[in-house]
């Protein structure tokens, strides 16, 4: 082997974990949460396949379209949650790169790595809260056509 050369393996790749991305996936957690909340809220009221309970209720009518804009609004903080810490990962394996002058395959590879991850979560989340979003469209288009 070369002199100078760093061995790759496993055990040899940056894995540095700061507060960003704990505080990410805290995010990610909320961001489930909230959106089974109000799922669970909307069907509390009218459980599944149950509409005719609320059929002609302006006020269950107006609760949903409020949930749908909140959960949109959450979809929307799931992409941009995961914007900033991509952001500040390439900061910060910029900054490792300059100190210690690490191959730069490596340091490509951790990044990858770490953006899929990071991206699989905030698509998982925003899948799931689009998921309950549709379901409370097609509760508003439902109920809609009922009362008309």
């Amino acid at each position: 082997m070369l002199q100078g050369q760093i061995p790759w393996g496993y055990q040899h790749i940056w894995n540095e974990s700061g507060v960003t991305p704990h505080l990410y996936l805290l995010f990610l957690l909320v961001a489930v949460v909230v959106g089974i909340v109000k799922l669970l809220i909307v069907w509390r009221v009218a459980p599944p396949f149950r509409l005719s309970r609320v059929k002609g209720s302006p006020s269950y009518l107006d609760k949903l379209a409020a949930t749908s804009a909140s959960l949109q609004r959450w979809m929307g903080a799931a992409f941009f949650s995961w914007a900033i810490l991509v952001s500040f990962n390439v900061i910060r394996v910029g900054q490792r790169i300059l100190e210690q002058q690490e191959p730069w395959g490596v340091s490509i590879l951790i990044v990858i790595m770490f953006y899929a991850e990071a991206l699989s979560g905030a698509l998982l989340v925003a899948l799931l809260l689009y998921l309950i979003r549709w379901h409370i469209l097609k509760r508003i288009e439902y109920l809609g056509k009922q009362g008309v």
